[in-house]
């Protein structure tokens, strides 16, 4: 089914944008063809987002085309940043939450300029027996006690 601004409910997050993302050009010359289900999971997530459809926000306006801010909708959810790993979007731990959501706390490492020789110690044995360091490599030309 082609969706069309024509039959848009702009009040319904789900066909809200359905129609803007039929067919969208980028990518051969047909454009993009985004299956209906898959625009309306798109639409209600940017609808979600905060984001509106100029077509919508124009019914808004007044006589002199001004709107009200108070009749626009609200943002309610917001993209988490990962408290772990790397900051992009391949990583599992970013995700959509509602905007309450309290960020989670930051991952500090310790300054190991602070820590003791045992403390250091510690930590260098950790790495070395998940694999993180490698065993040294002896060299021939190392003498060597031979027993015997």
């Amino acid at each position: 089914m082609l969706k069309t601004i024509e039959d848009t409910d702009f009040d319904d997050p789900e066909d809200h944008f359905a129609a803007a993302l039929q067919n969208v050009p980028g990518l051969g010359p047909g454009g993009v063809a985004i299956p209906l289900a898959w625009a309306q999971i798109i639409s209600k997530h940017l609808v979600e987002c905060g984001y509106v459809f100029a077509p919508w926000l124009r019914r808004l306006a007044d006589a002199d085309g001004r709107i009200d801010v108070k009749n626009l909708p609200e943002q309610t959810k917001k993209l988490q940043r990962p408290a772990r790993g790397p900051n992009h979007a391949w990583n599992p731990a970013v995700r959509w939450v509602p905007m309450d959501t309290p960020d989670p706390e930051p991952v500090v490492l310790p300054d190991v300029n602070t820590l003791t020789d045992q403390e250091r110690g510690a930590l260098l044995e950790m790495f070395r027996a998940r694999g993180d360091l490698p065993e040294p490599v002896l060299d021939d030309d190392i003498a060597r006690v031979i027993e015997g």
